[in-house]
């Protein structure tokens, strides 16, 4: 298959375009189907096209532990429950790369230390508010 991405090439960047650290991550994206099923529909569910409930982004991910100033204010949301704005890129090159903006929170911050290893720092960043997508360009 030709055209592949590399895993490795998803990066955050914090508002400031500053690339918070090397991570590994899982993207779900998130909303309920609008059930609006009447009895005309002979049994079958119907469901509204084009619509979500509860719609958003959550990015569990693990970062190599870093002094970079955006770790460390990611860290600091994660214990004080407040906000990061930033964009998730899936990098290949420039005309062709699919990302995601918006408000994120960090929560479930766990630092991993194991001997003679990286240590690292596990957040699962969830969306708040509207998240802005740029489709990949084929």
């Amino acid at each position: 298959m030709s055209g592949e991405i590399n895993a490795t090439n998803l990066v955050f960047q914090d508002a400031s375009g500053e690339i918070m650290g090397q991570t590994e991550a899982t993207v779900n994206f998130g909303g309920t189907p609008i059930d609006i099923t009447t009895k005309s529909a002979g049994g079958w569910r119907v469901l509204m096209e084009g619509e979500l409930a509860g719609q958003m982004v959550s990015v569990p991910c693990t970062f190599i532990y870093n002094s970079h100033a955006s770790f460390r204010a990611a860290r600091t949301a994660a214990r004080n429950g407040t906000f990061i704005t930033g964009t998730w890129n899936y990098v290949s090159d420039a005309t062709t790369d699919e990302s995601f903006t918006g408000s994120f929170m960090p929560v479930g911050m766990a630092d991993a230390a194991p001997l003679d290893d990286k240590l690292s720092t596990s957040l699962t960043f969830e969306s708040s508010g509207v998240v802005t997508f740029i489709d990949a360009v084929t």
